[in-house]
């Protein structure tokens, strides 16, 4: 099926519904698909127009009820649809690319599936890839999402962590312990409240620090990072900065 913009699909699946077009005379693509539901299970593929592009795919969960009022003029009532799959990001161009799916469909007088009118049905067997070949991509999408998550996640705790029961002296002890793992520390201070003195017992810690790298790192392909911080949320602050670069 086709999608005339962005918009009306997140609507569609926010809602979980669907709308046809209306035909100049019946049946109309609801009917029909009516007539389907009652037969077998029902999947709508749904790409929006001009992107080249399949960004979602459900099952029908329900009958499209002809006596309520059309979603909007020249559409048919709400169809009920269960959204299995939709591209996470399909604003910036996600979705399943045509260059996958010129397949020719045998229940359309051979006619590629990208070339399709809308509603046309589809060999069950080719819908099915593209179904698959949908859920897939997004799948593999998720689970990198999750991973730059975790990774961020870990990387708040690759450098240095103080916890709720460590003194401010244990902190400044366990920050350069890890700057020293990095290279020579060469300077470190207070800033904010604590350098003018004006620090309260609720007052966080903000530590700045400066080391130089080993030359060997400084040369190498992979030099190290110029400077360091601790991530929101996590105590102390610190900054660290590498002094040879």
């Amino acid at each position: 099926m086709k999608c005339a913009s962005y918009q009306s699909l997140t609507n569609a699946v926010e809602q979980e519904i669907w709308a046809t077009p209306m035909r100049k005379q019946p049946p109309h693509a609801h009917q029909k698909l009516n007539e389907a539901f009652q037969e077998s299970r029902v999947i709508v593929i749904l790409g929006v127009v001009k992107t080249k592009k399949w960004q979602a795919w459900g099952e029908m969960s329900g009958l499209c009820d002809e006596t309520a009022p059309n979603v909007t003029e020249g559409f048919s009532p709400a169809i009920p649809i269960q959204w299995r799959c939709c591209y996470h990001n399909i604003l910036s161009g996600d979705g399943l690319s045509f260059d996958r799916t010129e397949i020719p469909n045998p229940l359309d007088n051979g006619i590629s599936v990208n070339n399709a009118r809308n509603c046309q049905e589809v060999d069950p067997s080719i819908g099915e890839r593209m179904c698959q070949w949908m859920t897939d991509e997004v799948e593999s999408e998720k689970r990198h999402r999750q991973e730059q998550a975790q990774l961020k996640q870990d990387q708040l705790h690759h450098f240095f962590q103080s916890s709720s029961q460590q003194s401010h002296d244990d902190d400044w002890r366990g920050l350069l312990n890890e700057v020293s793992k990095k290279g020579t520390p060469l300077f470190a201070c207070h800033v904010g409240s604590r350098s003018y003195n004006l620090h309260h017992e609720k007052s966080d810690t903000d530590m700045f620090v400066i080391c130089a790298a080993p030359t060997s790192e400084l040369v190498s392909c992979f030099p190290p990072e110029t400077t360091i911080k601790n991530n929101d949320g996590f105590e102390p602050d610190f900054t660290l900065h590498e002094g040879s670069t």
